[in-house]
């Protein structure tokens, strides 16, 4: 493994998408070896290197939307539109935050 720092961002989206089934691996560059910045359909902040936004819009998804989004500590914007996800649990997210389903 690389050097990349295993921070709560990297391993929330891991754990994220552990339980999505993605048939067209769309998020195969979500990988624990690489900065979560680097990663297709993720923004960050570049002063912070801290996720900020995550477009999973469009990219038939399915699965359970699980805790491990909640470490995503700065996320600003979730857009899920246009998936299939059965289940989306309470989660907390910090204020102001955006769902786009």
């Amino acid at each position: 493994m690389n050097n990349v720092q295993l921070n709560d961002d990297v391993l929330g989206l891991i754990v994220f998408k552990s339980d999505l089934h993605d048939p067209s691996s769309s998020l195969a560059s979500w990988k624990d070896d690489s900065s979560a910045c680097s990663w297709n359909r993720v923004q960050c902040n570049p002063a912070t290197g801290r996720v900020t936004e995550i477009n999973l819009a469009g990219l038939g998804l399915s699965g359970r939307i699980g805790k491990g989004l909640e470490k995503l500590q700065h996320l600003m914007v979730l857009s899920l539109s246009h998936n299939n996800f059965n289940l989306l649990l309470h989660l907390h997210f910090p204020t102001p935050f955006r769902i786009l389903i």
